[in-house]
């Protein structure tokens, strides 16, 4: 058999908590800890030929992963999941794959015990024997691509061979046999390792794949000889917190004519970047200010807007000359709006990241 491997889909991806109230409609309740990847994060496939995909962000409201500490804290009863669409293109003849559905699931992950910073861990050791993982690429013009740790005898050894050290530069990214690893911190407000996000880590994970999308079988057996002459695929993305944000007025998108009529901006738009019981709004770094499809936001001091009892930070955006044009470039959705992207930074440097619909007036 032949290396049918990404090595990885080895991700550094962006992910951060998403405890809003749509999360947890979705089974997203504590102690289960949600994660969006935030900024797109690309993987690849190596074999022959390969497969690149990039994982459109999940938002807020659409949670890419969940993390379920199982039993709790300090063992390893932890599942993993990772779901979303990604665009790929089929190399190295740049076929376009159009949307696939990404799907993931690690079992029998070991979580550490909380610490008294309220930090913990969530790995996996390709040798573990709670480990399981199993996963598909979904192409509706291609087919199915399964991925997983498969096709070999999981012993150290073996999986060392597999997945071996893994450095950039002088710095250990990931040991021989391990294929998970993400840390996560919050401000332990309400309960050792709870409450509002403090950091995350960015998460490092590497698996097999099945070599195409003909349903096979997933295979790690590593090959022999001069012909093993792939290596590892890796990213490097900075990890970033979903945050939910509202945008209560129509926001005019003419490149012309950026001052409207009543009904809506007249130039300067509202944004309301909306707490929760994992997000304070107090941990926003507003120096670089948050931008919002490219556009600086001038904010006011926080205040409950919506009466949930988090406190919400409103701010306003200057309509010209770039966040209603920058608006009119992006897609419509069936219901006319447009999906809008805001970033920034909390104190700790860890990114942030908003998406909601907004909408918008005719050009």
């Amino acid at each position: 058999m032949y290396y049918r491997t990404l090595i990885s889909a080895l991700v550094f991806a962006a992910f951060g908590f998403c405890f809003s109230g749509e999360a947890r409609a979705q089974g997203c309740d504590n102690p289960d800890f949600c994660f969006d990847f935030g900024i797109p994060s690309v993987f690849d496939n190596f074999t022959g030929s390969s497969v690149q995909c990039e994982i459109a962000p999940g938002g807020a409201s659409q949670p890419f992963n969940n993390l379920d500490i199982g039993t709790g804290l300090g063992t390893a009863t932890a599942t993993f999941t990772q779901t979303g669409t990604a665009t790929c293109t089929h190399l190295p003849d740049k076929k376009d794959l159009g949307a696939c559905t990404f799907e993931l699931t690690w079992e029998g992950v070991t979580t550490s015990k909380c610490t008294a910073n309220n930090s913990f861990t969530a790995a996996a050791f390709c040798q573990d024997n709670s480990l399981t993982v199993n996963g598909t690429i979904t192409c509706a013009s291609s087919g199915v691509m399964n991925l997983g740790i498969a096709g070999m005898t999981r012993n150290r050894n073996q999986c060392e061979t597999v997945f071996p050290l893994l450095k950039q530069g002088n710095t250990v990214i990931l040991p021989a046999g391990k294929v998970l690893d993400l840390g996560i911190t919050t401000d332990g407000s309400t309960g050792a390792c709870e409450g509002p996000f403090v950091a995350i880590s960015n998460v490092k994970e590497r698996y097999c794949n099945s070599g195409d999308f003909s349903n096979g079988a997933v295979d790690c057996t590593p090959s022999v000889g001069p012909t093993r002459t792939t290596t590892p695929a890796s990213t490097v993305q900075t990890s970033a917190v979903p945050f939910d944000f509202d945008v209560p007025q129509t926001v005019n998108v003419s490149p012309t004519f950026c001052k409207g009529g009543k009904a809506i901006d007249k130039g300067q738009a509202k944004i309301n970047i909306l707490g929760s019981n994992t997000f304070n709004v107090n941990n926003i770094d507003q120096t670089p200010p948050i931008q919002c499809e490219g556009a600086p936001l001038s904010c006011d001091a926080p205040v409950d807007l919506n009466g949930d009892g988090f406190l919400d930070l409103p701010c306003r955006v200057n309509t010209c000359p770039a966040f209603g044009p920058n608006l009119g470039q992006l897609e419509r959705n069936a219901d006319r709006t447009v999906t809008a992207t805001c970033t920034g930074q909390l104190n700790s440097g860890t990114q942030i990241l908003g998406i909601a619909d907004v909408d918008v007036s005719p050009k």
